[in-house]
């Protein structure tokens, strides 16, 4: 067995015992986590030199050696940053090209022969074959990075006020030297020395000489624990107010990160920083606490809070400490406090509502301005008066409720009422209270905001009694509309003849409640038909009183040309025409001339009235029986054609208004002649009696639901 493997087992068991050790003190420092990575790469160092000085294979020997360069080339440069890490040190450009070579050396071995050309194996193990870099990568990953630790923790051993971490930098040197100079002393100096190369290697090994160094630090100075002098420091770096310490001669000497950052004060020329150039309010030779000052301009512009001590020992002083405090947001926060109450104070003051603070029992505490100006009172008058005192009597109970039901959780309480005038008068008031339990000085208060509104409800008033009388006015005539109907349903329906020649039907639908289509049957026998179809310009009111008129002029011509319809409607034009006649109407006069001997005829005349539609039963057709003629009403002397056509039994003419062919749906589309007639073409299938619901039915599923925009009339002859 090769002895030799007992000395890197008992280094890996001794650095391994310190690095959990070391681990279970659970410090979270830098300088902990620093010493951790550092001993961790040691410890694999030593796993692969016991490996590969273990009779293994040669064929894995070279890649071993190779990857064992990850671990022992960068070691001492992990040395230099605990160095770093534990003094608190800035990295500076010599520690990051030390970085740079280290990882390039790292490179090179794995993938080159430049660093390690291979190995040659001895009794007692493997030594490495250099490379023909070899030399100047081991001084610059090795060598340099070790002596700069050492240089670095030697400086700060002297400067080191505390005795404890100048004992624990003593032990970190002196280790340090010791494990360093084993290492190169057997594997470089006395095989260069003795020209023998077949010398064990220790330099791994001698590794534990520093951990046990190190261990005895840990143990007896609290080596990688807090110290009094590094929590000093870890406190004022972290402190969040910024704080400056000056010498006796008022230069400073040392600055936190906080005073740096509010005073952008930066690099380590302490001494040539004067500081009364950033705070013009400072004065070295007074102490003062909490003094307010202002710093810079625009956005730029900070409040500071300054406060000043000396520093002394043995009644001698050593300088001053300078603690300044960023009050920035306090006093902008003070700032729009005050400008919040000023511009509330001066709403208050000026606003034409009144404002008022009462306390729980209605004693008032505060009125604004405004109570003069709208109610008489001066604010000395109303302070310290009941506010109830100027109730209304009537309002003074409804208040009270309402308040106690606030005070039981509602956040607002909302009323109106009436408040006596200094006058006398009564003023209408409508008001807002809440409680102010967020305010300690208004706890159990109320404040109310009120705003007159006599002239509001005194034309609401008035408006009331409008209303009313308007109510009353629309329900008379509403009584007067419909007496009206009435009358208008008798004009129409009370004269419709029964004639053993002919049957008629009808259906009517005024848009109003009198409506200004008319229609009228006359006969001077039980043979012979009249029928007369008119629709006035307009509806409502004035159709209707229109109507009259005509009825009384149709019932007249009846008599006179009711078998020549075109005199009958030219006669009726020149009564229309005179001059106490406004109204236009589309007028249809047609008559039903039944023959004893079995003939029979119609004959009409019309004046821009929609055309009849005329139904032959013998083939089911339907057509439009075209005749000329304007509008009755407009031009005074006027002929009307005269249309005759002849009937056979079952024929069938329809008579209608504009109402029914203008019928729209809901795109605004016209029903139209050629669906009219395609509609009565169908119901003229069904007996007389239902020919006309048939055709109403399908018109309003045509309207789909739209109201109609007009009076509706409707009437079918049928000759029997």
């Amino acid at each position: 067995m090769n002895a030799t493997l007992f000395l890197p087992f008992i280094s890996f068991l001794i650095n391994g015992f310190i690095w959990v050790y070391v681990f279970a003190l659970r410090k979270k420092s830098r300088a902990n986590t620093a010493y951790l990575i550092y001993s961790f790469f040691l410890e694999m160092w030593l796993i692969f030199n016991f490996i590969i000085w273990s009779p293994i294979s040669n064929k894995v020997v070279l890649s071993l050696v190779r990857i064992n360069s990850v671990w022992w080339l960068p070691v001492c440069f992990l040395f230099l940053n605990f160095t770093y890490a534990y003094l608190r040190l800035k990295r500076g450009p010599i520690f990051y090209i030390l970085l740079a070579f280290t990882v390039s050396s790292i490179a090179m071995s794995l993938s080159t022969d430049m660093v390690l050309s291979g190995y040659i194996r001895y009794q007692w193990g493997v030594n490495l074959k250099p490379g023909i870099l070899f030399i100047p990568a081991i001084t610059l990953v090795m060598f340099i990075p070790t002596l700069l630790s050492v240089f670095l923790f030697m400086g700060r051993m002297l400067k080191a006020a505390d005795s404890y971490q100048r004992n624990q930098i003593f032990l970190i040197v002196i280790g340090t030297i010791l494990s360093f100079s084993i290492g190169v002393m057997s594997d470089m100096v006395l095989p260069l020395l003795t020209g023998n190369t077949d010398l064990v290697q220790i330099a791994p090994s001698a590794t534990m000489v520093q951990s046990l160094f190190i261990f005895a630090a840990i143990i007896r100075y609290r080596f990688l624990s807090i110290g009094v002098e590094e929590a000093a420091n870890v406190l004022f770096d972290n402190l969040k107010d910024g704080v400056v310490l000056f010498n006796q001669n008022g230069f400073m000497v040392q600055i936190n990160g906080a005073a740096r950052e509010l005073l952008h004060v930066g690099g380590d020329d302490l001494d040539r920083t004067d500081i009364a150039r950033v705070i013009p309010a400072y004065q070295f030779d007074r102490e003062f606490r909490g003094l307010e000052t202002q710093i810079g301009a625009g956005s730029g512009e900070r409040y500071l809070s300054l406060t000043q001590t000396q520093i002394s020992g043995h009644n001698i002083s050593a300088g001053k400490i300078l603690i300044i405090r960023d009050i920035t947001e306090r006093k902008l926060a003070e700032q729009n406090a005050q400008k919040t109450s000023r511009h509330f104070r001066t709403l208050v003051e000026y606003s034409s509502d009144i404002v008022m603070i009462t306390a729980d029992d209605g004693t008032i505490l505060y009125t604004s301005p405004s109570v003069e100006r709208l109610l008489g009172y001066s604010q000395e008058q109303t302070v310290g008066v009941n506010v109830y005192s100027y109730f209304h009597p009537d309002d003074v109970r409804p208040v009270k409720d309402l308040f106690r039901r606030g005070s039981r959780g509602d956040a607002y309480v909302t009323f109106e009422s009436r408040f006596k005038h200094q006058d006398g008068r009564w003023f209408y008031l409508e008001s807002i209270s809440r409680s102010m339990p967020e305010i300690s000085e208004l706890a159990g208060c109320y404040i109310t905001n009120s705003r007159d509104i006599t002239d509001r409800k005194n034309a609401e008033l008035v408006l009331r009694a409008s209303e009313d009388q308007l109510r009353r006015r629309n329900e008379e005539m509403t009584r007067e509309l419909e007496n009206a109907r009435k009358v208008q349903n008798l004009l129409l329906t009370g004269g419709i003849p029964t004639l053993e020649t002919v049957a008629v039907d009808y259906r009517f639908f005024p848009l109003d409640a009198i409506g200004g289509d008319f229609f009228s049957f006359g006969s001077t026998d039980n043979r012979n038909l009249g029928i007369f179809v008119g629709d006035v310009a307009g509806h409502g009111v004035s159709a209707a009183l229109y109507l009259t008129l005509l009825k009384s002029l149709t019932d007249k011509l009846f008599a006179v040309h009711g078998n020549s319809p075109g005199r009958f409607l030219e006669e009726l034009n020149r009564e229309l025409t005179q001059e106490i006649y406004i109204n236009y109407v589309t007028a249809l006069y047609g008559y039903f001339n039944m023959d004893r001997s079995g003939a029979a005829s119609f004959i009409f005349s019309k004046g821009g009235h929609p055309h009849p539609i005329i139904y032959r039963r013998e083939n089911g057709a339907t057509e439009y029986l075209e005749a000329s003629g304007m509008l009755l009403g407009w031009i005074k002397a006027i002929s009307f054609d005269e249309v005759r056509v002849g009937l056979n039994r079952g024929d069938r003419i329809i008579f209608y208004t504009d109402g029914i062919v203008e019928s729209m749906n809901p795109a605004g589309e016209f029903l139209g002649y050629d669906r009219l007639a395609e509609i009565v073409r169908r119901a003229n299938s069904r007996p007389l009696l239902e020919v006309l619901d048939a055709v109403l039915t399908d018109v309003e599923a045509y309207r789909a639901g739209r109201p109609p925009d007009d009076d509706a009339f409707i009437a079918c002859v049928e000759v029997i």
